[in-house]
């Protein structure tokens, strides 16, 4: 298949197709692939990975995290639509019936989202365990990239409170703030219309798979899917990623959920829970691994 009419067939699927499309957000190291992986597990979607990203897709000179200032409404949609992965739709030998995008950089554009009829799915993952799972791989964002998510003046302020009281002066402090920042702009552009946004917590999946799986399925409108094929999903969600590591609760089990605890000092992990609080997120989760509010209430937040 040459490339023009490899493209114009992406182009072609995406307008097809915009009635069912699916987007998982979330940050880096939550669960994001095998996620994705899980929700396309009779590969009838048409999958997009991380198409926004700055530095790999979209192309920014310093940055991962695109905003609104490097892409319209319309070039969002031609970039996703450029990236779309039909190669596993085509070994499948299926038709497709949606699109289904995983982004871990798009936080700072997600109401673009809502302007392209997507169903979102909020990941959240408790900060320390991303941070840790982070600090371990690599670096994954730029002092651009946090000039950029503290341009706003109420995340300018807690930005300086940190630096002020010396709260990020290690890459794991760093990704706890970053984490924080991306959960800010999400919660803010997500909250435009909320009643199509669906929050999952990892921590929850990892507890009472059986039960989020269900209510993911039932959210992007799956739920025959999901009765009819219901033990071969549960049984796959116990199969890591292809990116899970040594150390992720999926690989290990609910019993791996406070892993990073071991690998912190209590006066860091201190330094991280203070910084949550200073961006205001200490009600969703504070020195407890597990989330403190239910999804439903955090989804009426958004409302």
């Amino acid at each position: 298949m040459n490339y023009s009419y490899r493209f114009q067939l992406k182009r072609l699927l995406w307008k097809l197709l915009q009635r069912r499309r699916v987007l998982i957000l979330g940050d880096g190291r939550s669960g994001t692939t095998w996620l994705s992986e899980l929700i396309n597990f009779d590969n009838r979607y048409i999958d997009c990975f991380e198409p926004l990203h700055g530095r790999r897709i979209v192309k920014l000179r310093d940055r991962l995290y695109p905003t609104k200032d490097d892409l319209t409404l319309t070039e969002f949609q031609r970039t996703i639509a450029a990236n779309l992965n039909l190669r596993r739709t085509i070994d499948s030998r299926r038709v497709p019936k949606g699109v289904l995008v995983k982004e871990i950089t798009a936080h700072l554009i997600a109401d673009y989202a809502y302007q392209s009829n997507f169903n979102i799915i909020l990941l959240i993952r408790n900060p320390l365990a991303v941070a840790h799972s982070k600090s371990l791989y690599g670096y994954w964002h730029t002092d651009a990239d946090l000039e950029r998510l503290t341009m706003d003046s109420s995340f300018s302020e807690i930005h300086k409170k940190c630096m002020e009281s010396s709260l990020t002066t290690s890459r794991f402090l760093e990704y706890v703030e970053i984490w924080c920042l991306l959960y800010r702009w999400a919660f803010r552009n997500l909250k435009v219309r909320g009643n199509t946004t669906t929050v999952i917590f990892y921590e929850n999946l990892m507890t009472d798979r059986e039960t989020q799986i269900e209510r993911i399925f039932t959210r992007i409108n799956e739920t025959e899917l999901f009765n009819a094929h219901k033990d071969l999903i549960i049984n796959k969600s116990a199969t890591p990623s292809a990116k899970t590591t040594d150390d992720s609760t999926q690989q290990a089990g609910a019993r791996a959920e406070k892993y990073w605890l071991a690998n912190r000092s209590s006066e860091e992990i201190d330094q991280a829970y203070e910084i949550v609080r200073l961006y205001g997120l200490y009600d969703i989760y504070n020195d407890e691994f597990a989330p403190r509010q239910t999804a439903t209430s955090l989804e009426k937040r958004l409302a």
